[in-house]
């Protein structure tokens, strides 16, 4: 059975989500980031790509024809649109420079209609305003959680053709809550086993389950209210750096194959993090050199070039991210920019203890049939609250 548009973006998400993070995790420390949000900037850009520059476009983000894709996107923002019980927003945008920027109207019509994307003119004359602009309206969409993704620097340069925005926000209470008084102080062990002092939250309950062997990981699914949206971790026997090795090779669908309700002793950090990553020299090594190339570059399907003096290009990618876990739930938020230049009862199995007291790899999902949507990704490195 062929796959459908929408299913087809969901298995592209998940295989860049794994091969972003496979570059991510060079780096020690804590990550966060949501691939869903880079994915959708990067296909709203391949919707007006042409020839070598779509051709990479498709490669890196693994998606179908640009139709599809488009199609594809247009069911997974309105199935997250629908979610109950949980706050998700995605907000696309793009500011043109209102002095240069005159938008193909297939281009403009394509990313309204499929990307729910707004398009915005602004007077790049004025850099403080252009930056209070776009700053505003991410804070809005992300609630406040993500702020000031672009400076005035930015407005600066005269050749700026195109900023792309996308703004991710969730926000989803446990469908088992923790309750507070069993939070306690307990240890974490860092990946040079150095013991930190963490606020560790408990309670005993019912999840879905497994010990995954070939991982060499024990792996939980925590759903939040309405059961749509869910955090999964992954928690390694042997270091995450054995898990990472794996990670890549890993088809996420799998992950969930042979989960089984089982009572748990559960042991969560509470934990904040928020990240900025500048994404150009990753997008490079996955092959997209030729968007960031003012020569190589081609996307004459997005503006009317015939008035431009030089191409466009994209000058940077950059994704501000932010995620607190706590006892009640979880508030997730990311915003992708791409600036364009020019006790138990007898008989019954005991609990197993599942204990994040070591780094571990965690993922927010949301379920669109048998597919699972990854919104954001991470590694709990060292938790801070």
């Amino acid at each position: 059975m062929t796959a459908t548009p929408e299913s087809q973006i969901l298995q592209a998400n998940a295989s860049f989500a794994l091969n972003l993070y496979e570059i991510l995790s060079r780096k020690k420390g804590n990550i966060f980031f949501s691939p869903l949000s880079v994915h959708a900037v990067l296909s709203m850009l391949y919707q007006g790509a042409q020839g070598e520059t779509a051709q990479a476009l498709a490669h890196a983000l693994k998606n179908p024809d640009v139709k599809s894709t488009a199609e594809g996107y247009r069911d997974v923002i309105a199935h997250l649109g629908s979610l109950k019980d949980v706050t998700l927003l995605t907000a696309n945008k793009i500011y043109g420079n209102q002095a240069k920027s005159k938008f193909l109207k297939a281009f403009e019509d394509c990313v309204v209609k499929n990307f729910g994307s707004e398009i915005e003119l602004l007077d790049l004359g004025e850099p403080k305003g252009a930056a209070r602009i776009v700053n505003k309206w991410v804070e809005d969409k992300t609630r406040e959680k993500i702020k000031n993704i672009v400076n005035e620097a930015l407005f600066n340069n005269k050749n700026l053709s195109l900023v792309l925005i996308n703004a991710i926000y969730f926000k989803g209470d446990w469908l088992s809550t923790f309750k507070e008084q069993s939070t306690k102080k307990d240890k974490f062990y860092l990946e040079d086993k150095t013991a930190i002092e963490v606020e560790m939250m408990h309670q005993k309950e019912h999840f879905y389950y497994k010990d995954d062997q070939e991982l060499g990981a024990q792996i939980i699914e925590m759903p939040y209210k309405g059961s749509t949206v869910k955090m999964m971790i992954i928690l390694p026997k042997d270091g995450i750096g054995k898990l990472e090795e794996k990670l890549p090779k890993t088809d996420l669908k799998k992950l969930t194959d042979g989960l089984k309700r089982t009572e748990l002793h559960l042991f969560v950090p509470k934990f904040k993090m928020e990240e900025t990553i500048k994404l150009n020299q990753i997008l490079i090594e996955l092959g997209l050199k030729p968007i960031f190339d003012m020569n190589q570059a081609d996307f004459k399907g997005i503006l009317d070039t015939s008035s431009l003096q030089d191409n466009i290009f994209v000058s940077e990618v950059i994704q501000k991210a932010f995620v607190e876990v706590n006892e009640t739930g979880t508030v997730a938020a990311a915003a992708t920019r791409a600036a364009m230049v020019l006790g138990c009862a007898p008989g019954a199995p005991k609990p197993v203890i599942f204990r994040v007291d070591k780094p571990a790899v965690f993922l927010i999902v949301a379920s669109h049939g048998e597919e699972r949507n990854v919104l954001f990704l991470g590694r709990l490195s060292q938790p801070e609250y």
